[in-house]
């Protein structure tokens, strides 16, 4: 990703990240992002990604088959509405870790080779949390020396902020499923279509 890179957040995918992380307080929550992206690429330049909603992984780090499946199937789920897996994103379990695990790395580069050389990686900035007003949501780009570690810009869709209140008000933290859940159980759908962000 080039400097001027920038992701922009819409609702959903915004509310769904957030819930994911707030029903799993304790533990490491990631995902895959499902969106559109242009330009830049492996011929170069400015790339824009625009991620539209979420596919919420697992708590804890995710193995190989459970990506792979995951992957596939939001591949799948995203081409029935025009979009694509175009990035990956990830919540810390401490405070005060802002670390990107290998296995997040690792997904990020496989989206990235697999979308055109583009890819974006979404983190939860968790020492910010307590402000109700911060999005707490950073995103970044790949370095070529130094892999996702550069920050790029991010903008968090209006009304995303009190959607999301309105969601953890009234719970909607416990009925969120991750992939990991549905595979515990299919009737937890890992699309969430229960979340509204209106």
């Amino acid at each position: 990703m080039a400097a001027t890179d920038t992701v922009a957040v819409c609702a959903p995918a915004y509310v769904k990240i957030m819930l994911h992380a707030a029903k799993h307080p304790s533990c490491s929550v990631g995902g895959l992002c499902v969106g559109r992206s242009s330009g830049g690429g492996e011929g170069g330049g400015a790339t824009t990604h625009v991620v539209e909603d979420v596919v919420p992984l697992c708590h804890h780090e995710p193995t190989a088959p459970v990506l792979e499946t995951a992957s596939m199937l939001a591949e799948q789920w995203g081409a029935a509405r025009g979009c694509a897996v175009v990035g990956y994103y990830h919540a810390c379990a401490r405070q005060n870790d802002a670390t990107l695990p290998p296995v997040a790395a690792a997904a990020a580069d496989k989206i990235e080779a697999n979308n055109g050389g583009r890819a974006c990686v979404l983190q939860v900035a968790n020492g910010r949390l307590h402000d109700p007003d911060d999005a707490a949501l950073v995103a970044l780009g790949r370095d070529a020396r130094r892999g996702w570690k550069r920050q790029v810009g991010v903008t968090v869709a209006n009304g995303a902020l009190a959607a999301l209140k309105a969601e953890l008000a009234g719970g909607a933290a416990r009925d969120l499923a991750d992939f990991d859940e549905h595979l515990d159980d299919v009737a937890n759908d890992w699309r969430n279509p229960q979340v509204k962000c209106e």
